[in-house]
């Protein structure tokens, strides 16, 4: 299975730091931006490119990308194993040599961080093998926190009827269908945004990712990993990491044209107005003001799916309001109280500005 790819990728090399555009991770961010993600992606997206689509591709993305979890996200995951520039070609190939017990494994593995091993336990449930006393008490305690449904996608995907040739063959179809005309047209956005990135490379290495990811701190061993930046434009407003033992890849929303335009003390007032203007986002704020939090306990204080939290939680960052700190590959969200403050000023020297 092959895809031409029609436009050379933007990447630029630096001392373990690599900044790229990479059209393998953007269509992944497409598919979960047209499937529940609420990104900031054109509301008719999505119907668009499921009329475009063969019913196997429908049903594929329907699976892979809807739901509490969203499965198809955690691929980002098998794009560590690639070596920039990271094209759809080198994940397609990369998914073909797979087996469909490591393809499996590597999907689960961020699912939930109380259960490392969940993709172990799951093919021992549905093959009806025994589980020690602590695989059990943690599946238990799994299934106990998300619905039967989900459940039930998972027994579908240890069953096999969704692998990694079927979702091979949804990347491929999206990008060769529909995607690869959009894709052209983002890349001079995408490309401008990984130029300004680079731009900052020679500030020390925190200072670098406080810049491009404000509002996200980071553990100190990522200073010692090969670090991997990329803008994004479908995945919009969110960051996404994934990380290895020697590597660090950091997903980064892009600007749109529109948003480069707008004064910055305009651009902050619009966020956090904007932010502040739903009713989930005050709720998420009163938990968050009691202690720090994971999104999943957020989506289980207020029944609320993860994506949906998830959205909310992009917003509030993007204001300022919160700020994540990645705690193994999951965000660890808390409220950054000088924001208040800072607000206020902002907002009192705007009506005061001449």
């Amino acid at each position: 299975m092959r895809v031409r790819e029609e436009h050379p990728l933007f990447f630029k090399k630096f001392d373990r730091l690599e900044i790229e555009v990479s059209p393998a991770s953007e269509l992944i961010l497409s598919l979960f931006s047209a499937y529940g993600a609420r990104s900031e992606t054109h509301p008719t997206w999505s119907r668009s490119l499921k009329r475009k689509l063969s019913p196997a591709a429908r049903k594929s993305l329907k699976f892979f990308f809807e739901g509490e979890v969203q499965l198809g996200l955690n691929s980002l995951r098998f794009l560590l194993a690639l070596k920039p520039p990271r094209s759809l070609d080198a994940l397609l190939t990369h998914l073909n040599s797979l087996t469909f017990t490591d393809f499996v494994r590597i999907l689960l593995s961020k699912v939930d961080p109380g259960v490392p091993l969940l993709g172990d336990i799951i093919f021992k449930i549905f093959a009806q093998k025994p589980l020690s006393e602590p695989e059990r008490a943690q599946w238990d305690d799994f299934a106990g926190r998300y619905s039967r449904t989900f459940v039930q996608n998972l027994k579908q995907l240890v069953e096999g009827e969704f692998n990694q040739i079927s979702f091979g063959q949804l990347l491929s179809e999206c990008w060769t269908d529909f995607f690869q005309g959009e894709y052209l047209q983002i890349f001079p956005l995408l490309e401008k945004e990984a130029a300004k990135i680079s731009s900052w490379a020679d500030l020390r290495r925190m200072e670098f990712l406080s810049r491009i990811a404000p509002g996200l701190s980071f553990s100190p061993e990522v200073n010692e990993k090969s670090l991997t930046v990329s803008p994004t434009f479908y995945g919009r407003p969110y960051f996404f990491t994934q990380e290895s033992e020697a590597s660090f890849l950091l997903i980064v929303p892009a600007l749109s044209p529109e948003e480069s335009l707008i004064d910055s003390t305009k651009a902050s007032l619009f966020y956090a107005f904007k932010s502040l203007g739903d009713l989930t986002r005050i709720e998420i704020l009163r938990l968050l003001n009691q202690r720090p939090m994971y999104a999943m306990e957020i989506a289980r204080a207020l029944s609320l799916s993860h994506p949906t939290v998830l959205h909310h939680l992009a917003s509030l960052r993007a204001a300022g309001f919160v700020e994540s700190e990645l705690r193994e590959g999951n965000n660890y969200y808390r409220l950054i109280p000088a924001r208040w403050e800072e607000l206020y000023r902002e907002f009192r020297e705007f009506l005061t500005k001449v």
